[in-house]
C-alpha cells in the first residue's frame, strides 16, 4: 500500500514539474515571460546588428536576440550609399587629429564641412551651436571605437569577422575603404555579409524578423525586458540588457509630430511627406526609452532627401508594360531622377497645388531642412501640397543624346548621359512618353497619381491647379528672353517663386497634337536627428543625468547630440557619414552591455 501511495505521489510530482517546464515563467512581480535572453537588441538596421556582433565578441557564451519589426534585415542601411568615413576610421591612431577634425567640421564657415583640421577650442566655436550639442565625450568614444568596429567588419569571415572586404559583400574602393554601394544596390550587399556573420553564430544569437518591439517591461522601476509582437503574436521577452536601435522618427507623420519636427507653418506638407527610411522608423524606440525615464533631446530635425513619386510606382509601370523592358526605368528617370541634370530632361517644371512654381527645379536634391535649403525642403517650407512634375510629351526624352521629337522653336538640348537606373542605356522621347502613358492608366493605390491632357490649361483643370497655364506662359517667356539674350534666366526670380535655372533651357511646350503630363511628387525624408540623451557608452540617461539601468539607445534613437547648428549654414553632421558612427554606436553598446551584464 505504501509503495503504491509513493508511486502515485511521484507521478503527480512529475506531472506538476512537466507542467511548469512547458508554461511561461513568471517573475516575482507577476510578469509572465515567454522567452528569456541575456541581451535583446530592438532593430536590425546597421546599429542593431553591430550591437549584436559587439556583444557576441565581448562574450560569445551569452544568449542574444536581435529583433526587426519588418521582414527586411538592414532597414534603411540596406539602401544606403557611400563608404566608411576615413576620418573616423583613422582617428584612433591620433586622437588629437580626431578631435581637431570634428572641431574643424563644427566651426566651418564655408558651408562645405570637410575642411582641414584646425586648432580651435570649444570656447571659440561655442557660438555656432546649441549648448550641449554635440556630446563631446560620446563623440570621442565613437572616434576611438570606430577603428575597432571597422577592423572587425573587414576581418575575413573564416577568422570570425564579417569579411566586408570580400567583393560579394562590398569590397574596397580606390582609397582602400569598404564601400557599401559598389553596384548601385546600396548597403544591401554589406548587410547580407553582416547577416551571414550573425547566422553563423546561431548557437548564441537568434534573429526574429517581423518582430516589433512595442514597449519596455519594467520590474521595480528597472528595465527587465521587451514586449513584442512576433508574426502577430504578443510575447514578453526577458533580458538583462536591452539595446534600442529602431531608427528615428521620419518614417511616419505621427513620429515626426511626437518628436517636435513639425509646426503649423509646415504641417500640411509634413502630413504629405514620404520617407526613404524604414517605415518602422516611426519613433517607437524613442518613446520606449522616454517611457522608461529617458529624456527626449530637443531641437529635433528631419533630413530631406529630394523628391519621390508614390512608392513602388515605377515597378507598377514595369509590371503593366511587360512588352517594354525600359518602361520602369523610363518612368523612374523622368520623375524621381528628373531633377538631377546629369540624367534628365531639360524641360520640366515643378508646381504646387495652385500651379505656381516655388523653387529652382535643378537642385531638388539631398539637403537638410533650413531657410536656405532648396528641393524637398523648399516643398516643406512652401507648405502647399500636392506638388506636381509637369512634363511636355514631345520633349520628355531630351535626356537622351538623340533630341527626338523636340519642337522646332526649342533649341536642340545639350546631350545627356540619359541612363536609366542601373540600366546602361539611353532613353528616347518615345520610350519615356510610353512609360508616362502607362502611369496615367494605373489603378488602385496609383489612381490619380499621374494625368495627361492635350493642353496646359486642360492639364491644370485635371489636377486642380488653377494657375498652371499662367505659370507655364510666364516660364516660357523667361526662357525665350534668355534665348534672345535680353534676360538672364539664371538670375530671374519669377516673381519670387523660383528662378528659371540655366539647366532648364527648354520651353514647356509640345508639338502640335502633343500632350502634357503631370506626375504627383512628394518631399522625401531619409532620416532624423533626435532621440534620447545617452552617455559615451550609449546608456540612456534620465533627467538627473543618471544612467537608466540595463537600457541603451543607438543610431537615430540617440543621434541629436552628435549634430550642431551653424546660424548661417544650418545643421552640420559631425564626422561625415552617419553610417559609420551609427555602426560604431551599436558596437559600443553591445560590447559594454555584454561586459557588464550583471551590473
Amino acid at each position: 500500500m505504501k509503495k503504491k501511495w509513493f508511486t502515485g505521489l511521484v507521478s503527480v510530482l512529475l506531472i506538476v514539474v512537466a507542467g511548469f517546464m512547458n508554461c511561461t515563467t513568471a517573475s516575482n512581480t507577476g510578469t509572465k515571460w515567454d522567452e528569456t535572453f541575456d541581451i535583446v537588441i530592438v532593430g536590425a538596421g546597421i546599429a542593431g546588428p553591430l550591437a549584436t556582433l559587439g556583444a557576441y565578441e565581448a562574450n560569445p557564451n551569452l544568449k542574444i536576440l536581435l529583433i526587426e519589426a519588418t521582414g527586411l534585415f538592414g532597414g534603411g542601411a540596406a539602401r544606403a550609399t557611400g563608404i566608411f568615413n576615413p576620418n573616423l576610421i583613422n582617428a584612433r591612431n591620433d586622437m588629437d587629429l580626431g578631435r581637431a577634425y570634428w572641431r574643424a567640421y563644427m566651426t566651418n564657415t564655408t558651408g562645405g564641412g570637410h575642411t582641414a583640421a584646425t586648432e580651435v577650442t570649444a570656447r571659440e566655436y561655442g557660438s555656432y551651436e546649441i549648448p550641449g550639442f554635440p556630446n563631446y565625450p560620446k563623440w570621442e568614444e565613437i572616434i576611438y571605437e570606430a577603428r575597432v568596429m571597422y577592423d572587425y567588419l573587414i576581418k575575413p569571415a573564416a577568422q570570425g569577422g564579417v569579411g566586408a572586404s570580400d567583393p560579394q559583400y562590398g569590397g574596397y574602393d580606390a582609397n582602400g575603404l569598404v564601400t557599401y554601394a559598389p553596384t548601385g544596390e546600396g548597403g544591401g550587399m554589406l548587410m547580407r555579409g553582416i547577416r551571414t556573420a550573425i547566422e553563423a553564430k546561431s548557437d548564441s544569437i537568434s534573429l526574429y524578423l517581423n518582430c516589433r518591439g512595442e514597449a519596455l517591461i519594467m520590474e521595480n522601476g528597472i528595465v527587465a525586458g521587451v514586449r513584442a509582437t512576433h508574426n502577430g503574436q504578443s510575447k514578453n521577452i526577458r533580458a538583462k540588457k536591452v539595446i534600442l536601435a529602431t531608427g528615428g522618427f521620419s518614417g511616419s507623420y505621427e513620429g515626426i509630430a511626437a518628436n517636435g519636427a513639425t509646426n503649423p507653418a509646415i504641417d500640411d506638407t509634413m502630413r504629405y511627406i514620404k520617407t526613404q527610411a524604414n517605415t518602422a522608423s516611426d519613433g517607437t524606440g524613442i518613446q520606449m526609452a522616454v517611457d522608461a525615464g529617458g529624456v527626449r533631446l530637443a531641437n529635433t530635425l528631419i533630413i530631406g532627401a529630394g523628391i519621390q513619386f508614390t512608392s513602388g510606382m515605377h515597378q507598377a509601370v514595369g509590371r503593366a508594360a511587360p512588352g517594354n523592358p525600359k518602361a520602369a526605368n523610363a518612368f523612374y528617370m523622368v520623375t524621381f531622377m528628373g531633377p538631377q541634370p546629369q540624367l534628365t530632361s531639360e524641360n520640366f517644371i515643378v508646381v504646387d497645388r495652385d500651379g505656381n512654381r516655388f523653387c529652382d527645379e535643378g537642385v531638388l536634391g539631398i539637403q537638410m531642412r533650413g531657410a536656405n535649403s532648396p528641393g524637398s525642403n523648399r516643398m516643406i517650407s512652401h507648405n502647399k501640397p500636392p506638388y506636381w512634375l509637369i512634363v511636355p510629351a514631345d520633349t520628355a526624352g531630351t535626356a537622351s543624346a538623340d533630341p527626338q521629337g523636340v519642337p522646332a522653336d526649342n533649341p536642340a538640348p545639350r546631350p545627356r548621359g540619359g541612363q536609366g537606373v542601373n540600366a546602361g542605356y539611353q532613353l528616347s522621347a518615345a520610350e519615356i512618353v510610353a512609360a508616362l502613358d502607362v502611369a496615367v492608366n494605373l489603378t488602385g493605390e496609383f489612381t490619380n497619381e499621374a494625368f495627361k491632357a492635350g493642353s496646359v490649361a486642360a492639364l491644370g483643370t485635371a489636377i486642380g491647379a488653377s494657375n498652371l497655364a499662367a505659370t507655364v506662359t510666364t516660364y516660357n517667356t523667361i526662357v525665350q528672353a534668355a534665348w534672345n539674350g535680353t534676360a538672364n534666366a539664371d538670375a530671374e526670380a519669377n516673381g519670387g517663386q523660383g528662378k528659371a535655372n540655366n539647366l532648364l533651357t527648354n520651353k514647356i511646350i509640345s508639338a502640335p497634337g502633343g500632350s502634357y503630363y503631370a506626375v504627383k511628387i512628394y518631399p522625401q525624408t531619409m532620416g532624423s536627428f533626435g532621440g534620447v540623451a545617452t552617455n559615451g557608452k550609449c546608456q540612456v540617461l534620465n533627467a538627473a543625468n543618471e544612467v537608466i539601468p540595463n537600457l541603451y539607445a543607438v543610431g537615430e534613437n540617440a543621434n541629436r547630440d552628435l549634430y550642431s547648428i551653424n546660424p548661417t549654414y544650418g545643421t552640420t553632421q559631425v564626422g561625415g557619414s552617419s553610417f559609420t558612427h551609427y555602426a560604431t554606436m551599436g558596437w559600443i553598446a553591445g560590447s559594454h552591455a555584454a561586459a557588464n551584464l550583471n551590473q
